[in-house]
C-alpha cells in the first residue's frame, strides 16, 4: 500500500511508521525534511521507492516537496495535523505561499487527521471533516521499567524538556522554575537547551548555576531514563493539551506539571498561582503524586498506547481504500 504522510511532527510519523512495519506494511521514512538541503536526495528516494513517504512539514518548503511527490505517485493521501500547521491558516499575516500550499493540500487530501482536540474545530476552514488521532506512545520504550513507588527521596530532581517559546508558555515555565529554586534551594533543574535564546539567557541569569544544568537535545531513545529518574517533569503551560513530552513522561510513571483542558490531568488553568500550587503538591504530597501517576498511566493505556492508535489509524484508512 502506498501512503503519503504529511505531518509537522516527525516523532509521531516515526512511531506510527514503526508499528505499521510490525503489521506488514512497507514503509519508508524521509524523516525531518524541513531543511532545504535535505529535500533533493529525500525527494529522489521517495520517487524511487514509491511506498510510504513520511514528510515533516514545519517549513513551507516541505509542502512544495509534498505536492511534487503527490504528482509523481498516487498514494492514499493522509495529512496528520499538529498545532503549527493550523496556526498558519488562522493567523492574520501568515506566509502567503505556505498558506496557499497548505490550503490546497488539505482540500485535496483523502483524510485529514489532527493529533490535538482543539484542531477539530477548524473543519469549517478547509470545508472537510477533521478526525482525531491521539498522539501514539510506544510503551515498549516509554514505561517505568524499575518498579518503585515514585516517592521523592532527597532534593527534588526537575526535568524541563519543553521548548522555551511563547506558544509553550515559556514565561510561566521560567516563573515556576524560579519559585522551585526559591523554595527548594538544593534542587537540581535540568533544562533542555532549545527554544528562544532570550528565555534561555534569562534562565541562566535568574537561576544559580549550582541548581541549573543546561542539557543539549537528547536522543529519543535516551529520554526514558531522564523521565524515570526525575521527580517532576515540566511540560507546556500554555497550549492546554498534552503533547509528546508530557505523554512520554506519563508513560514512564513520572508526574507532569502541565496545563491540560481535556483529560483533567494536573492544571486546568494556566494561572501562575494555580500552577505553583500544583507543583508544590507534586513535590510535597505523596498521595497526590500517586494519584497523578495512576491517572497518567490510565491515560496512556486507554487513549495513547501505540497499538490502539494504529488500530484507529488503519480504521480511518480503510474508509478511503
Amino acid at each position: 500500500m502506498k501512503i503519503l504522510f504529511i505531518h509537522d511532527n516527525a516523532r509521531v510519523c516515526e512511531t506510527l511508521a514503526k508499528d505499521l512495519v510490525r503489521r506488514g506494511y512497507v514503509t519508508f521514512t524521509l524523516g525531518d525534511s524541513t531543511h532545504h538541503y535535505r529535500l533533493v536526495p529525500a525527494l529522489a528516494l521517495a520517487l524511487e521507492r514509491r511506498d510510504v513517504e513520511v514528510i515533516n512539514t514545519n517549513e513551507y518548503t516541505s509542502w512544495i516537496v509534498a505536492e511534487i511527490v503527490r504528482r509523481f505517485i498516487d498514494p492514499v493521501h493522509v495529512i496528520i495535523l499538529h498545532g503549527t500547521d493550523m496556526r498558519t491558516l488562522v493567523q492574520r499575516k501568515p506566509c502567503d505561499l505556505k498558506r496557499r500550499l497548505l490550503t490546497a493540500v488539505l482540500k485535496s487530501s483523502d483524510i485529514v487527521l489532527a493529533t490535538t482536540h482543539d484542531l477539530l474545530a477548524y473543519s469549517s476552514i478547509i470545508g472537510k471533516e477533521i478526525l482525531h488521532l491521539p498522539l501514539p506512545i510506544d510503551t515498549h520504550i516509554f514505561n517505568d521499567r524499575a518498579p518503585k513507588n515514585k516517592e521523592m527521596i532527597g532534593d527534588p530532581i526537575v526535568f524541563s524538556p519543553t521548548r522555551l517559546i511563547d506558544v509553550k508558555g515559556a514565561e510561566n515555565i521560567l516563573g515556576i522554575l524560579e519559585r522551585i529554586v526559591a523554595n527548594y534551594p538544593s534542587c537540581h533543574i535540568y533544562q533542555v537547551r532549545w527554544g528562544d535564546q532570550k528565555y534561555i539567557s534569562r534562565l541562566m541569569n535568574r537561576i544559580p548555576s549550582k541548581n541549573l544544568a543546561l542539557v543539549e537535545q537528547i536522543p529519543r531513545d535516551s529520554m526514558p531514563s531522564w523521565y524515570v529518574t526525575s521527580d517532576i517533569v515540566i511540560g507546556q503551560l500554555a497550549v492546554g493539551t498534552l503533547g509528546n513530552v508530557e505523554l512520554e513522561a506519563l508513560g514512564c510513571g513520572t508526574p507532569v506539571l502541565a496545563y491540560d483542558r481535556y483529560y483533567q490531568y494536573g492544571c486546568q488553568t494556566k494561572d501562575e498561582e494555580t500552577v505553583w500550587q500544583a507543583a508544590c503538591s507534586i513535590l510535597e504530597d505523596q498521595s497526590y503524586r500517586m494519584k497523578l501517576i495512576r491517572k497518567g498511566s490510565a491515560i496512556i493505556r486507554e487513549k495513547h498506547d501505540l497499538p490502539l492508535v494504529t488500530d484507529l489509524y488503519t480504521k480511518y484508512l480503510k474508509k478511503v481504500i
